[in-house]
């Protein structure tokens, strides 16, 4: 299954080509889940401050995902 993947911020510089407008497509094994995703990205759960998946706000890291959805990944952020 193809998912198509959204990275912000400090997520995209692994990536050199990366575009903002369209994101990256990701092939998975059907029946991946979002801590799935996360390995196979190499993104440590625990610096993710946000996902959306299709739009909309999702705290739920064990989500079965679809083929074809759109995730949205938004790191840590900090300040001072």
């Amino acid at each position: 299954m193809r998912v198509r993947v959204k990275l912000y911020s400090i997520f995209r510089l692994r990536y050199q080509d990366y575009d903002v407008e369209r994101g990256i497509d990701v092939d998975l094994a059907p029946g991946s889940r979002l801590l799935d995703l996360f390995d196979h990205l190499q993104i440590e759960m625990r610096k993710v401050s946000m996902v959306r998946v299709n739009g909309r706000l999702n705290r739920d890291f064990c989500l079965i995902l679809n083929d074809g959805d759109t995730l949205e990944l938004f790191p840590l952020f900090g300040g001072g």
